[in-house]
């Protein structure tokens, strides 16, 4: 048998409505719903909740953050290392080849540190650290023009491990 006593929308008061949110079964007028993807739901049900990937904690972010620079000063000791082992025609490579890897090694470094979470907060992280590396490599290895080039590279690398979707 069908019920035939009206309801009403606990939200709206005078509203008859025959709708119920899709998860928890309340009655919901169309002034209150909200469309979802799975279904017409209450507002509560429906809060949107950001996906645990795209929102690291306080905790994830400073471990990634301290990963990062511990991994910028090691970058740098082992580049002025390099610089000072290798014959000079190979160790002009070096200056676009350091910052480049150091970009990468931050990128990575902070993005498992993290537990492999990506935000616009971590690419502040990664990126800030590939800077750092880049003023301590300039400071030992002097400014050059192919060290900007590697420093492009670099950010690029160390800000697109971390980067999120768009939209997320």
């Amino acid at each position: 048998m069908h019920n035939t006593t009206p309801t009403y929308c606990p939200r709206d008061p005078g509203v008859e409505t025959n709708l119920r949110c899709g998860k928890c079964g309340q009655p919901i007028c169309p002034r209150c719903l909200v469309q979802t993807p799975v279904g017409a739901r209450c507002r509560e049900c429906a809060a949107e909740r950001r996906n645990p990937v795209f929102d690291p904690s306080v905790v994830e972010t400073g471990r990634a953050g301290a990963a990062a620079v511990m991994t910028a000063v090691g970058v740098a000791a082992l580049a002025w290392g390099l610089l000072h082992a290798l014959p000079p025609f190979v160790a002009r490579y070096v200056y676009i080849l350091a910052p480049a890897a150091a970009g990468w090694m931050i990128g990575s470094v902070t993005h498992r540190a993290s537990g492999f979470k990506r935000s616009l907060k971590l690419q502040l992280v990664s990126g800030g650290a590939t800077l750092l590396s880049f003023l301590a490599m300039t400071f030992v290895m002097g400014v050059t023009v192919s060290g900007f080039i590697g420093l492009a590279v670099g950010m690029w690398y160390a800000l697109s491990r971390v980067r999120p979707p768009r939209g997320a």
